[in-house]
This record gives C-alpha cells, structure tokens and sequence, in this order.
C-alpha cells in the first residue's frame, strides 16, 4: 500500500530523472555541435596554410575574405553564446521556482490532510452517535424495509413484463384472434350487425375465442397494475431515504460537520490554486527546454548564420580549386595537410552521424518526459493525492514507472495502469452510513466542496462503490479501471 501522496512523488521523482536524462542530451549535442564548428575553423586554417605553399591558386581577397567570415562567425557564435547563457539561466529560475511551488504544495497538502483528518473523526462520531440513536435506527429499519419491499416489487413487475411479453406473443402471431381482438368482439365497443356479426362468431367458436380473449386480457392488465404497484412502492421508498437523509444533515448540522467541511475545502482550494500555477510554470519550463534544444543543436539564428556564413566561404571557387589540386600533385610540402583535410572529412561524418543519433534519442526522450509530465498534472487534476487517496501495491506503481523509464510501456497503459490502483478509503467514516448506502450519494466521506470532483449520483444497497470521483471515475473504493472494493452493508 502506498499513499496517494507518495505516488504521485515517486511520479514526479521519475520525471526529474527523465529531465535529468533530457538535460545529459542536450549537453552532448551541444559538445558534438561545438566540435563540428571547430572542425570547420580547422578545415579554414588547413586551407590556409595551404594558400601560403601555393600562392598562385589563392590570391590575397581570397584568403582575406576566409579570414572575414571567420571573423563574422566568430562574433556569430559570441552572441549565441550570451543568448545560450541567459536561457539556461532563465530555465534555472524556473525550476528553482517549480521547485518551491512542489514544497508550498507539500505543505498545504499537510494542512488539507489536517482539516480532512478533523472532518473524518467528527464524521465517524456523528456515526457513533447515530447507531446508538433509537430515533435514527427506527427510520434506518423503516427505510431499509421500504426499499425492499420497492425492490421487489420492481423485481415482480419485470418478471410479469417479460413473461407478458413472451405469453402474449402467441395470441399476436393468430391472425384470426387478432382479428376479433382488434374489432372488440365481445366487448362494449364491438359494432358487428348482420352477416359481419354472425360471421364473426362462426371465427370465434371455430378459435375458441371467449377464453382466450380473457386470458389474453388478464395477461395484458396484470403487469401494468404490477409496475403502477411498484412505482407507488418506490415513491414510497423514495420518502423514507429523504426521512432519513434529513436526519443525516440534521446529525451533521448539530455536530458542526458543515464547518468542518468549509474547512477543508478551503484546504483544498489552495492546493489547487498552487498545482494551477504548477502547470503554467512546467509549461513554461517546457518552452525554455525547447528553446534550448535549438542551442544545442545548432538550430538558432546565430549558429546557423555562422556555419552558413563560414561554409560560403570555404565553398568559394579558389578554394575548391586550391583543395583538388593540392589532392592531385605529388608535392610533397603540402602531403601532410592534404592528409590533415581528409582526416577533417572523415570526422565531419562521424560527428553527423553521432548528431542525428543523439538528436534522436532527445526526440524521443523529450517525448518521454512530456508524457509523464502529462501523467503527473492527470493525476493531481483528479486529486489522486487527496487525504484518504491510496495505491495498492507499491511495487507495482515502482515497476511501472521504470517500464515506461524503458520504453516498455505507453503513457496510457501508465494512467490505466494507476488508476486500476487507484482508491479512495476514508480512514473512520463509512461513507454507506445511513442515507450514504442508497441511489444519492453520500453525505458522509468528506463530500466535495460545489464545482469540485466528488461522489457520482450514488447507488443502491449491495452495488460496488467504483465510480464517482474526479470526474474521471474515482469514488469511494473504485477507480477508472474497474476492480473496486465494496464498503458496506445491503439487503
């Protein structure tokens, strides 16, 4: 068992180790794209040393205008530079701030777990006090029988319409019966004279009309009057839950439960007007993240006007010459530089494609991290930590997350995952107590403040308690994904 609180730490814990990973990326792309611009400066200065031996194929505007885009890039990548810098140190503030709101939320969930805890054990007294009550549980037993008798009844009205239904369905299927059925042979509105009327009862005698007519009758009235009975029952039914539910509130009243719940409302208000700023800062830091991939990879203005700048000089037609010619003539002054170019090219190559790898593996590992990041929000938006919020198995959530650290499962196979884990248990009080056990919802359990997730529009005696809560299908012992518990008593 692990406390709602908890699980979603151990989410958050996995997310700063998925951003951890993001951050080692984004480092390594920045090294690779620092040593694919040195390579390029060193390719300049191979090429003008080279310049220096063959004078002949690289006059001096040549060679000054190499010196000036080196120059220009240099200045280029100066100002990518400072703009890097101050990114990082604006995605710094951010997480230094995330940070901070994570712990104001860790302590106002301690004061909402305070003012829950205050609400349950009052809550769970009043239930005390109620079940010793003579009053109370003289209304519980009036109620309780009400609704078994509706339940019956309703039982006995759905049997009668189906055996209706399957009865009535051979006297239908006689075109003759029918025939006299629907002209009312033998009732008040029949209008047959004559011919037609003795006609009429040669059909009848030949069918056996007269009885079957008043079997057919008896098989069409009976249900009706079974489902008028039953509907009176519930209706009855229906004001001993309001008998009963009125001395819940009135219980709840006396006992200063009401305040209590205004209490912890109002806990829980703050902790969702920090987690609202929580989601703006992690999409703001997600922005900052995003930005500084393009630093890191070469994608900003600058370090793309620097390369381009550099490339367009190193592209100019005496260069190119003065490089295919020293490839070709066996002089030997100039072997080693030659050498040094194609040892540049080959390591251009392998620095591309150690890039794309990289880029990516940051693809995919941003990706990553925006799913769980989404997973984290999910959960605190259905206030999956909430006071009385548990996980079943603890080494279960632990696994789950580190198959989706690996790649081996999907963001939603993660949220299903937890929310088939998911619980809500209120500590003390039974949230079935009373009026809470039937078709409403319950008053008892901590109910939620208006506009906030809370308990569906409850349910009859006996039904599993899953469903309700969060918007999304929390409730009292259930989850999304099925398999709840059942919390209390039934008929």
């Amino acid at each position: 068992m692990i406390s709602g609180q908890h699980a979603i730490a151990e989410v958050s814990q996995a997310a700063q180790g998925q951003q951890q990973a993001l951050d080692a990326l984004d480092a390594r792309l920045a090294e690779l794209r620092s040593q694919e611009q040195a390579l390029l400066h060193e390719r300049a200065e191979q090429l003008k040393a080279l310049a220096r031996i063959r004078v002949e194929l690289l006059g001096s505007d040549a060679s000054g205008a190499l010196d000036a885009a080196e120059a220009e890039a240099a200045q280029l990548l100066e100002e990518r530079d400072t703009a890097s810098a101050a990114l990082e140190q604006e995605i710094i503030d951010v997480q230094a701030g995330l940070d901070a709101l994570e712990q104001a939320r860790s302590a106002q969930l301690e004061r909402l777990q305070s003012a829950a805890d205050a609400l349950d054990s009052a809550e769970a007294a009043t239930q005390t006090r109620l079940a010793a009550d003579a009053d109370y549980q003289a209304q519980l037993e009036q109620t309780q029988e009400a609704e078994r008798i509706a339940l019956y009844a309703a039982e006995k009205a759905s049997e009668r319409e189906q055996e209706q239904a399957s009865k009535t369905s051979a006297y239908q299927a006689d075109p003759l019966f029918m025939y006299l059925w629907q002209r009312d042979y033998g009732g008040e509105t029949y209008r047959g004279r004559g011919l037609t009327a003795w006609l009429d009862g040669k059909v009848a005698r030949l069918v056996g009309y007269t009885d079957a007519r008043l079997s057919y009758q008896r098989l069409l009235e009976i249900a009706p009057r079974l489902r008028t009975h039953a509907e009176q029952r519930q209706q009855r039914a229906e004001a001993e839950i309001d008998a009963l539910s009125a001395l819940d509130e009135a219980a709840r009243a006396a006992d200063g439960i009401p305040a209590l719940e205004e209490a912890r409302d109002r806990e829980q208000e703050a902790v969702d007007a920090i987690d609202q700023r929580i989601d703006q800062e992690e999409v703001r830091l997600e922005e900052l993240i995003e930005q500084r991939a393009l630093f890191a990879t070469g994608q900003d203005g600058q370090s793309r006007a620097a390369v381009e700048r550099l490339a367009e000089a190193l592209g100019a037609s005496e260069l190119v010459e003065l490089e295919r010619a020293a490839r070709v003539t066996p002089m030997r002054e100039d072997d080693q530089l030659v050498a040094t170019l194609i040892e540049l090219e080959r390591e251009e190559r392998r620095l591309a494609f150690m890039r794309e790898q990289t880029e990516a593996a940051r693809s995919k590992q941003q990706g990553r991290l925006r799913e769980l990041m989404q997973v984290q929000q999910a959960m605190r938006k259905r206030r999956m930590d909430r006071p009385g919020s548990q996980f079943e198995d603890k080494a279960l959530v632990a696994m789950m997350l580190a198959n989706f650290a690996k790649g081996l499962l999907d963001q939603k196979g993660l949220l299903r995952g937890l929310e088939e884990q998911y619980r809500y248990r209120p500590p003390r009080t039974d949230p079935d107590f009373g009026s809470g056990g039937y078709r409403r919802g319950s008053p008892w359990g901590g109910r939620p403040h208006p506009g906030s997730i809370g308990r569906s529009s409850g349910r009859s005696r006996g039904a599993s308690s899953q469903g309700g809560f969060g918007g999304g299908g929390f409730g009292t012992g259930g989850g999304f994904g099925g398999g709840g518990f059942r919390t209390g008593g039934g008929f």
